[in-house]
């Protein structure tokens, strides 16, 4: 029997089911997603979160829990097949028989977790802004002027912009985005 640099019987790989490993990295791209989103709460720990990061990640949460209905629903089958397939490879007694069983620890108490703790919290942390306040924050031009005549390129020109503000959206987040906005034109 040929081994491998770290001791394992060459071909072992071979033994993992495909379905095993490419949910493995479907749920690993899910937990990326999540810390990006998660990781704007570093900065404030022991305070309370500013509405701009929560209303951040309450978005996601909602977006990913609520609003992909019935999409969402991949996910858990996904974890189900994963856990399945699993079950078949120590059923069938696939060698190295440690793999499977090492696997099922490794894939069961994350996707646990997951369907007990995560993922109601994030259902409810979704429903957040949607609970709070159900319109999302806009803005809409209500408004252009400029010039003087008809087909003439006017030197000023004048947007009137509505803005809705919503508890996760204030009013310095509507000048932020306004003063992004404004570029005076520097052609002469």
């Amino acid at each position: 029997m040929r081994f491998t640099a770290v001791g394992l019987p060459a071909g072992i790989l071979v033994h993992v089911t495909a379905f095993v490993t490419a949910g493995g990295g479907f749920l690993l791209a899910i937990l990326y997603a999540d810390l990006l989103h998660d990781v704007q709460v570093l900065g404030h720990r022991g305070r309370e979160l500013p509405d701009t990061v929560l209303g951040s990640i309450s978005g996601f949460y909602r977006r990913v829990t609520i609003s992909a209905r019935p999409l969402n629903r991949l996910v858990v089958v996904v974890m189900i097949e994963v856990l399945g397939s699993i079950g078949v490879q120590i059923a069938r007694g696939d060698h190295p028989r440690w793999v499977a069983w090492a696997s099922l620890p490794l894939a069961g108490a994350p996707i646990a977790l997951a369907g007990l703790r995560t993922f109601p919290a994030a259902v409810q942390l979704g429903g957040r802004t949607t609970q709070d306040f159900p319109l999302l924050p806009r803005l809409t031009v209500t408004g252009i002027r400029g010039g003087g005549a008809f087909s003439v390129v006017p030197s000023v020109c004048t947007v009137d912009v509505d803005v809705r503000l919503t508890p996760t959206f204030a009013a310095s987040d509507a000048e932020a985005v306004a003063s992004g906005a404004q570029r005076p034109d520097t052609r002469r």
